[in-house]
C-alpha cells in the first residue's frame, strides 16, 4: 500500500512526511494536474508492483 499527498501545489497541503506519518504508509507527493509529475508516478507504481511480486515468491 502506498499513499499519494495529491495538490501539493496548494498552500494548506500536508506534506507527504506529514501524511505518510498519519497513515503509517508510504506516502509521495503529487500535482495532478502537473504533467512533470508523470514519470515520478509510474516509477513509485512500478517499484510497488515488484516488490509486491517479490514478497508473494518469498
Amino acid at each position: 500500500v502506498i499513499g499519494i499527498a495529491n495538490k501539493q501545489d496548494l498552500p494548506t497541503a500536508l506534506t507527504p512526511e506529514r501524511v505518510g506519518q498519519i497513515l503509517s504508509i508510504p506516502t509521495y507527493e503529487l500535482v495532478a494536474i502537473d504533467i512533470s509529475y508523470r514519470e515520478r508516478l509510474i516509477q513509485i507504481i512500478r517499484k510497488a508492483i515488484l516488490e509486491g511480486k517479490a514478497d508473494k515468491i518469498a
